[in-house]
């Protein structure tokens, strides 16, 4: 008898976990009123774990991965700095086509900006979980702040004594 040999890999992983939530999102779905808030979000998340169950989703961790493989193959020779250098001419192509309402090629460009951002982390030695959760801190910091409008419409945060000026 032939048996299946199964990769276990990050990927395999998610998706079976993936298959288990989904489940477990249904049957406590199953225990709510259908109009009511639980079971609503217990339908949304059946239906996230079962499309990443699936294989039709990606997670943060995947994209992030499959990306750094591309520019570390497609630009060996890319630094985190240049991978920034490039971010700043994909910011002036969003300044561009936030002149013309195309929310198609808008979210383009705002993935081009991303991918610039994710490139330069990872170089610079910065993993999927490490931004993440910096990212989680940061906004932590931020919500405790003060903020005031400047007159250009951007923000600014009322700098503590205690904070360096940058």
């Amino acid at each position: 008898m032939d048996s299946v040999k199964v990769e276990l890999n990050e990927e395999y992983l998610y998706r079976a976990l993936s298959a288990n939530y989904a489940e477990h999102f249904m049957r406590n779905a199953a225990q709510c009123k259908a109009d009511s808030v639980p079971y609503k979000f217990a339908k949304m998340a059946h239906n996230f774990f079962s499309l990443a169950a699936l294989g039709q989703y990606k997670t943060f961790h995947m994209l992030f991965e499959e990306h750094i493989k591309f520019t570390s193959e497609t630009f060996p020779e890319a630094t985190p700095l240049s991978a920034i250098k490039h971010l700043r001419k994909e910011i002036d192509e969003v300044i561009d086509e936030l002149a013309d309402y195309n929310p198609v090629t808008r979210a383009v460009e705002y993935a081009d900006c991303l991918g610039c951002l994710l490139d330069s982390a990872a170089r610079a030695g910065v993993t999927p979980l490490d931004l993440l959760d910096a990212f989680d801190k940061k906004l932590a910091i931020n919500k405790s702040r003060t903020w005031v409008k400047n007159e250009d419409n951007t923000y600014s945060h009322v700098k503590d004594s205690n904070e360096r000026t940058v």
